[in-house]
């Protein structure tokens, strides 16, 4: 990543220097208002580089990633493996889910002080 940040830097290298000196040029009334002139255009310039960036070194990467062919050959990758853990997965859920419901109705079966219990035997 750091030999891509230095490419992408030196690729950008003129045009960076052509709007900082450009950014120092520009006019102002006292130092006060040109130096926050010059940070306020200094941000936005590295904003603007910062989302080049990771637009060129994430950007087609999550692409693939995330597109339809790539997740289906991820799924039936080592034989279809992850398909597996993530139907047991969904089980587990569903299985969590009914415990949740029965417990619930357990614990409101629960005796109340001098009632019998629901569960109690007869």
């Amino acid at each position: 990543m750091v030999a891509a940040a230095h490419r992408f830097i030196l690729r950008h290298r003129e045009g960076l220097l052509g709007s900082l000196e450009e950014a120092k040029r520009r006019p102002a009334a006292d130092r006060v208002l040109a130096a926050k002139t010059f940070e306020t255009k200094l941000l936005a310039l590295l904003q603007q580089l910062s989302d080049e960036f990771k637009e060129s070194a994430v950007g087609p990467l999550r692409r693939t990633g995330d597109s339809p062919q790539e997740l289906a050959r991820l799924h039936s990758a080592c034989g279809g493996a992850l398909s597996d853990m993530e139907n047991a997965l969904d089980r587990g859920r569903s299985q969590g889910r009914a415990l949740n419901a029965l417990s619930a109705v357990t614990f409101s079966a629960a005796p109340v002080r001098g009632q019998p219990s629901l569960l109690a035997a007869e």
